[in-house]
């Protein structure tokens, strides 16, 4: 109650200021302090009925509005609970996520790695079996060479011998040697 005083007493002042001022007060004769005074209670009565009339729907007013704006604050922290847990749980998402990436980054590295030792080794076996193929080809080649080499001398020597024992056997050695062979079949009989 004592701001209602302090209150009434600061706008008693504030009216009575301008009177003050304006009257002059003592030309009139304390006229000016009768305005004042009737001003004064004027303004306390004003001031009585509007706080008896107004004071229980201001009251009821102001509380409902600090109700609502209680309301509206526990309202707004809630969201804002809200609001950093699921900031929380993004960050912890987030890191498992980056977590993740580092894996699959790891993974993807080894899993290459492996592919390419992989391949070096399919790569090597292969050289070594074109390698084999090429030496038994090689080889095949070299013996199919020497047999036609073989075969080619074994013609030569037998056309040359063959000139030879045309040039050089007469008839009567023809006929020695038949009748030799002859025997020498005769004796293996």
């Amino acid at each position: 109650m004592s701001c209602a005083v302090l209150g009434i007493a600061w706008v008693l002042l504030l009216t009575a200021s301008p009177a003050l001022a304006a009257g002059g007060g003592e030309a009139e004769g304390g006229r000016g302090w009768l305005v004042l005074g009737l001003q004064v209670l004027n303004t306390a009565v004003l001031l009585l009925v509007l706080i008896r009339l107004a004071r229980r729907p201001v009251k009821s007013f102001l509380l409902q509005r600090s109700h609502t704006i209680r309301r509206d604050i526990e309202a707004a922290e809630t969201r804002l609970r809200e609001a950093e847990a699921e900031i929380e749980r993004l960050r912890q998402r987030l890191a498992r996520f980056e977590d993740e990436a580092g894996e699959i980054i790891a993974r993807s590295a080894e899993q290459a790695e492996a592919e390419r030792q992989r391949r070096l080794e399919r790569a090597t076996e292969s050289a070594a079996r074109i390698q084999r193929e090429a030496r038994t080809l090689a080889d095949q080649e070299v013996a199919r060479a020497r047999d036609e080499l073989r075969r080619e001398v074994a013609e030569l020597a037998t056309s040359l011998a063959s000139a030879l024992l045309r040039a050089e056997i007469r008839p009567e050695d023809d006929r020695r040697l038949v009748s030799e062979y002859a025997e020498q079949i005769g004796a293996e009989s």
